[in-house]
C-alpha cells in the first residue's frame, strides 16, 4: 500500500471516529456500523494484501452511504472519499 493511501485511509478513519462520536447515542445501530467500517479500513491497512477482505470492504460501501445519505452528509462525504480512494487502490 502507498503511504499516500495509507495516510488519506487514516484520516478518514479520524474523521468517521468524529463523526461518529457526533450521532445521538440512541443511534446505536449506526454507530456500531460505522465501528465495524473503521474496524474494517484498519484491518486493510494492517493487511493490504488481503484481496477478499478487501472485496468485502468494497462491497459494503454503497450500503454505508445509503444508510447516512439524508440524516448525514457528513458522513457520507467522508465514506465517499474512501471509495475513492480505494477505487485508486485498485480495489
Amino acid at each position: 500500500m502507498h503511504q499516500k493511501h495509507k495516510q488519506e485511509l487514516q484520516k478518514s478513519i479520524q474523521k468517521l471516529r468524529d463523526e461518529r462520536d457526533s450521532l445521538d447515542i440512541t443511534q446505536k445501530e449506526k454507530r456500531k456500523r460505522i465501528d465495524q467500517f473503521i474496524d474494517d479500513l484498519e484491518h486493510h491497512i494492517v493487511n493490504p494484501e488481503d484481496g477478499e477482505h478487501a472485496t468485502r470492504l468494497r462491497a459494503h460501501l454503497p450500503e454505508l452511504v445509503k444508510l447516512f445519505e439524508v440524516k448525514h452528509p457528513g458522513i457520507t462525504d467522508i465514506l465517499n472519499k474512501v471509495s475513492m480512494i480505494l477505487s485508486n487502490m485498485g480495489i
